[in-house]
């Protein structure tokens, strides 16, 4: 059962893929046509003074754009912060996290325009901020008024996770042998995840889609030692003729976040 999911999560993954290389392709050949004509605008105009010819045709106002949420678990969060406690950014609005990609592009700028003229980069900072704007390259570039029109693979991935002894899923009461897994079902046995997560903007609208296909094996029911421990630690009667039936294995499809 785990394989037949497996096998259809690789195929809306290369579906996923197609789509946003078609997106891509025009988007580059239109970020090409602007760095074109801006260097086009700089040869003619050697004084440094931006020109009529030195902006883009079209442009567009990044207020009307619509942009993704970051999810929590990005390495993103994690870089910024880094590069906040160097003293290269600013820590506006930690409190108020997720953050949208343009925010975050936003806040790439100002590190580079800003701190990096009164601080000479150290490897460290130089290293994330090159990985950021790479990362943010198109979002940079919607704040110097390029179309906002594109789709991307944002992750694609597959685990397995095997449990050989017995499978504490109770925190309450026992223990939790994996902890801190967005509420992942596992069981003793094989357990495995695939999944991926889709973006795509077009104007002012933005769509984000993080699917994941989750496989746990089936569990025994709960011992009369386990049962009797719960109601000690809870204080309450066993109720009677109170059966308590098996875990069946599971085997579907969640939405992580959209």
């Amino acid at each position: 059962m785990f394989s037949r999911g497996l096998v259809v999560c690789l195929l809306a993954i290369g579906i996923a893929t197609i789509i946003a290389k078609c997106y891509a392709a025009p988007q580059a050949d239109q970020v090409g046509s602007d760095e074109s004509n801006r260097q086009v605008g700089k040869t003619q105009n050697p004084t440094g003074n931006r020109a009529s010819s030195d902006l883009p045709d079209h442009t567009h106002n990044p207020k009307d754009m619509g942009s993704t949420y970051v999810p929590l678990d990005s390495w993103i969060y994690p870089a910024l912060d880094r590069l906040a406690a160097l003293g290269y950014a600013e820590r506006g609005f930690e409190g108020v996290r997720p953050w949208t990609r343009m925010q975050c592009a936003r806040m790439i700028e100002e590190a580079e325009e800003d701190l990096e003229v009164l601080y000479p980069l150290s490897e460290d900072a130089e290293d994330l901020l090159s990985r950021l704007e790479e990362e943010f390259s198109f979002e940079i570039g919607l704040r110097d008024g390029q179309r906002n029109l594109g789709a991307s693979l944002e992750s694609a991935y597959a685990r397995a996770v095997s449990v050989s002894g017995p499978a504490l899923t109770n925190s309450y009461h026992f223990g939790q042998t994996v902890s801190y897994d967005f509420g992942r079902p596992f069981e003793r046995g094989t357990n495995g995840q695939a999944g991926g997560a889709f973006r795509a903007e077009a104007g002012p609208f933005a769509l984000y889609v993080r699917a994941e296909y989750q496989h746990a094996p089936s569990a025994p029911a709960p011992s009369e030692a386990v049962l009797n421990v719960i109601v000690l630690k809870d204080e309450v009667p066993i109720p009677p003729d109170a059966g308590v039936d098996g875990i069946n294995g599971r085997d579907y499809w969640t939405l992580m976040s959209s």
